[in-house]
């Protein structure tokens, strides 16, 4: 048994290498067949090409054919001796013309040269002339933009510098004015007349007599009736001690500034009875809501109360629910509750 199972697997071993060794051989042997495939497409186009090269090689002549080192070498030595001397032909013409321009000067157009120094002083005059200023030259290559810029930012500063002057000139009646110091003098010539010295004006102006600091008046009539009250207990303490002519002049007085203040407008309060009438009235209002404010007192502090008893109440019946739920529950788990 051992022997033929030694045997099975020597075979096996063989055949595995034989299977290697094909598969190595079997792609060389399919690019030679690409290859052979290949060669023989090309092979009767490549044969017709040559046919034709040979007939078009008969009819060329000999010396196309034949094949000479010397004579390539001179033509090559021919060919770099002309392209030299084309280069030092060119060089030459360069230096003439050069040489020629710095012997002329400079030519404007189809002028002729100036003889005489005359006529050079007059063309000069006249290329003066024909010079163009800063600005022309500006605006004839199309800057003009620039330039209003320019003239639109220094008339801002020119307004500016005026304005500036004019508010520091402000209320000097003396000072002249931005616009008269810039103005120049065209008629210097003229002797000027003497200017009378300046005077200050003063404009008219009828201001009120100013006011003299006045107490605020008590408008509460309970101050006002003891007011009146201890004016009258004055005067009769007077009339009892004799002094009756100091009594008529204090109550003339009193008489004279009341009619005063009446004819200005004013209104006097000094009539005991509707002053006595006022504090009843404001008094009875007082009373009146002092007994609302304790009604609303009373009605909140009611809701309160009523708020919280509620509150204790639905919290108690919580805690009752929440305890008969338990003693349910643990009855039906079969538990003994006490």
């Amino acid at each position: 048994m051992g022997k033929k199972k030694y045997k099975v697997v020597e075979e096996s071993a063989e055949l595995k290498e034989e299977h290697e060794i094909q598969e190595e051989v079997a792609p060389q042997d399919g690019i030679k067949k690409k290859l052979n495939v290949r060669a023989r497409k090309l092979f009767h186009p490549f044969m017709s090409y040559l046919k034709s090269y040979q007939e078009f090689a008969k009819n060329l002549p000999r010396h196309f054919l034949e094949f000479d080192e010397e004579k390539l070498a001179e033509q090559e030595e021919n060919m770099e001796e002309d392209k030299s001397d084309e280069n030092e032909a060119s060089e030459d013409e360069q230096v003439v013309h050069q040489t020629n321009e710095k012997k002329k000067g400079p030519q404007f157009g189809n002028a002729t040269r100036a003889k005489t120094i005359a006529e050079l002083k007059e063309r000069l005059a006249k290329m003066r002339g024909k010079k163009l200023d800063y600005q022309e030259r500006l605006k004839k290559k199309g800057i003009k933009s620039r330039l209003t810029k320019k003239e639109r930012l220094e008339e801002r500063a020119k307004l500016k510098k005026e304005k500036m002057k004019a508010k520091k000139t402000k209320g000097n009646l003396t000072k002249p004015t931005a616009s008269e110091e810039e103005k120049p003098d065209v008629k210097s010539d003229i002797p000027k007349k003497p200017l009378p010295e300046p005077k200050m004006v003063f404009s008219k102006l009828e201001l009120p007599e100013e006011e003299k600091f006045k107490k605020k008046e008590n408008k509460d009539p309970k101050r006002m009736l003891q007011k009146i009250q201890k004016s009258q207990a004055k005067l009769k303490t007077l009339e009892e001690k004799g002094k009756v002519e100091t009594v008529k002049k204090i109550k003339e007085k009193l008489s004279w500034d009341k009619a005063i203040q009446k004819a200005e407008g004013v209104k006097l309060k000094d009539d005991v009875e509707l002053l006595k009438k006022t504090i009843r009235r404001k008094t009875e209002i007082k009373n009146k809501s002092k007994k609302k404010w304790d009604q609303r007192k009373e009605s909140v502090d009611h809701r309160k109360e009523e708020a919280q008893k509620k509150r204790q109440e639905n919290i108690t019946k919580k805690k009752k629910e929440k305890k008969t739920k338990k003693i349910k529950k643990s009855i039906k788990k079969g538990r003994v509750v006490i």
